[in-house]
This record gives structure tokens, C-alpha cells and sequence, in this order.
């Protein structure tokens, strides 16, 4: 996934970082420039807000140190590609004492289908919506004998991840 072409780019320099969507704290900012960060619109429970995406290495090297996101409830975090551009998605909480939840997989969908979710993001570069459900999207089904497919076809389970 590339920050500057969308949400959803799959090339396979990309398909295997993790990366965090997230809002600021009330009065910060990145600049639209900002390398490494991309600006998104969202909506999560019910509030409509400016949110980011950037890699996980970014979110932890620079964006949780700053101080910026220090009030927010939760981050979602996005795994590696499983397949067409879909990725494993997992709230994680400022709180290390909440259990990270998983939310299913982060998959485009219409304007009116991201209406009717509690949360969506959306990529204004590429006029396209974004939500977490816990069904598998057809395009995920996997091919017989897909061993690789398989192994990557789980929700993340923050063993590896700490915020």
C-alpha cells in the first residue's frame, strides 16, 4: 500500500507492512505534505473527523511519540494483504490494560454501504470508501490448495504489536 496512491495499492512491495489508521487530538495537524502520512475523512461512532494513515514504522517512530495522539480512544491497525487488496483489520486501545479487537477485514465498498457502519475511512485521492466486516468478501475466497493464502487468512492477534 502506498501512502500517496490510495488506501489499498497491493504491489508486493507494499501488500506485507502493517500500517495505522488514526485521528489527531484536538489542535494538531499534519500538513497535506507531511512525507509518510496520508490525510483520510472518517466517521467512528457517529463522529465524521480528519484521520491518517501512515506505516506502522511511522506510527510508532514518530506519530505516538509527539504527543498528538495521546487522548485517542483506539488505532486501527491493518495487517499485510491477504489477498485483492484486503487486509485483516484490529482496534488497538491507548489503554494497554483493553484487549486489542478484531474487526474483521478492511475492504472497499460504496459510499452507502460505508454509511450504514459504525466506522469508514475515506481516500478522497482515489473517491473510494473503506469499512471493516467481519465477512469475508467473495474475492477472499481462497483456491484450492492455496497453502499460502491460508496461512495469512486470520485477523491479527497484537502478539506482535504494541502501541
Amino acid at each position: 500500500m502506498t501512502i500517496n496512491n490510495g488506501i489499498h495499492a497491493s504491489s508486493s512491495a507494499t501488500g506485507g507492512e502493517t500500517f495505522v489508521i488514526f485521528a489527531l487530538d484536538h489542535g494538531h495537524e499534519y500538513p497535506a505534505s507531511y512525507v509518510g502520512i496520508k490525510k483520510l475523512t472518517g466517521s467512528y461512532k457517529g463522529e465524521t473527523e480528519t484521520s491518517y494513515i501512515c506505516s506502522w514504522d511511522t506510527f510508532t517512530e514518530q506519530v505516538k511519540p509527539s504527543g498528538k495522539v495521546d487522548n485517542q480512544e483506539s488505532f486501527l491497525v491493518l495487517g499485510p494483504t491477504v489477498r485483492n487488496s484486503v487486509r485483516p483489520a484490529t482496534l488497538f486501545f491507548n489503554n494497554a490494560n483493553v484487549a486489542p479487537v478484531n474487526l474483521g477485514y478492511f475492504q472497499s465498498v460504496s459510499q452507502e454501504e460505508a454509511e450504514r457502519q459504525d466506522g469508514w475511512s475515506y481516500d478522497a485521492t482515489q473517491g473510494q470508501y473503506y469499512v471493516c466486516l467481519h465477512n469475508a468478501p467473495e474475492r477472499l475466497i481462497p483456491r484450492r490448495n492455496d497453502v499460502a493464502f491460508a496461512s495469512r487468512y486470520q485477523p491479527l492477534d497484537g502478539a506482535n504489536l504494541s502501541v
